[in-house]
C-alpha cells in the first residue's frame, strides 16, 4: 500500500470515530462544517471533501448498522 493511501485510510477511520456521533442523527452539514472548519481553517476543497465522505460513511454505516465490514 503506497504511503498516500494508507494515510487516506487513517484519515477515513479518524473521520469515522470523530463524527460517529453526528452520524448517528441525521447529517447536519452546519454542524459538520463547524467541527471541519476547526481543522482545515482556509482548506476548503479538503474541508468538501470531508464532508462527502462523511455522507458516504453515514450511507455505509446505515447499510451495515454501524457497523463497517
Amino acid at each position: 500500500m503506497k504511503k498516500a493511501e494508507k494515510n487516506c485510510r487513517i484519515d477515513e477511520v479518524n473521520v469515522i470515530e470523530n463524527y460517529t456521533a453526528i452520524l448517528d442523527g441525521p447529517l447536519n452539514d452546519d454542524d459538520v462544517l463547524d467541527e471541519m472548519k476547526k481543522k482545515y481553517k482556509s482548506n476548503i476543497a479538503g474541508l468538501k471533501k470531508e464532508i462527502n465522505d462523511l455522507k458516504t460513511t453515514e450511507k455505509i454505516m446505515r447499510t451495515y448498522n454501524g457497523r463497517l465490514k
